[in-house]
């Protein structure tokens, strides 16, 4: 059954993928891959996260990397073909980084309009309390104006109240995007890694024989980002 992504592909899109999949089986490195399909530069990486994340990408890219793991098995590199896992695997957490950092990008665009209105209410709401403290509810003349004013203020609450729900999950979301990002530090110990084990598989042909592979590398570390200080 075809994936959603997949059905409504035109023949051309699907040949723009298929050869985004041959370049990037040669290099895993999307924005790489982007630039020699044709993509342009300067969205050349946003563009490889947008399609890395098609099923039908996806799909294209298990099928090469299945191919490529049976070679690798008939060649008896079987150390290899646990690099190549290796490499499959950090490629995910540049893909899921990319991708988190997106999803932050369009949660803090969604964020701006609530926050303006929350600034908004809350001037109008001291502006109010200040009538409200202005007006003497005893004269006759203003205890009706001191009573609309008091309206006023507790629909303005109201307004607030749902506003700052919405401000907290959008920023709920954030943090949670915020757990996949990596950080600054160990993104150049990733992509040396990511380097050394393609300069063997790729560069060298990928089926040098071997009897032991000895890399230090920590496959758990921690990816999440480091943003600092920030105003709650």
């Amino acid at each position: 059954m075809k994936g959603s992504d997949e059905i409504g592909l035109s023949e051309t899109l699907k040949q723009k993928y298929d050869l985004f999949v041959h370049f990037y089986m040669r290099s895993f490195n999307g924005m790489k891959a982007a630039k020699e399909v044709g993509y342009a530069e300067g969205t050349a990486n946003r563009t490889a996260t947008r399609i890395l994340s098609n099923a039908y990408v996806k799909q294209r890219i298990a099928e090469e990397m299945a191919l490529l793991r049976e070679r690798l098995a008939d060649e008896g590199s079987r150390n290899f073909a646990k690099l190549l896992d290796m490499v499959q695997e950090i490629e995910e957490k540049l893909q899921r980084h990319n991708e988190a950092m997106l999803q932050i990008e369009q949660y803090e665009i969604e964020l701006e309009g609530p926050e303006k209105e929350l600034r908004e209410i809350s001037y109008r709401y001291n502006q109010a309390e200040k009538l409200a403290d202005s007006l003497d509810g005893r004269k006759k003349g203003q205890r009706e104006k001191k009573a609309e004013t008091f309206e006023l203020m507790e629909k303005l609450n109201e307004e607030a109240l749902q506003l700052r729900l919405k401000i907290s999950e959008l920023r709920e979301l954030i943090e949670r995007e915020k757990k996949w990002l990596i950080y600054p530090r160990d993104w150049e110990k990733i992509m040396t890694l990511k380097m050394n084990i393609l300069h063997d598989l790729l560069d060298r042909g990928g089926f040098k024989q071997t009897d032991k592979i000895d890399l230090n590398a920590d496959m758990s570390m921690m990816v999440v980002v480091d943003y600092g200080d920030e105003d709650t």
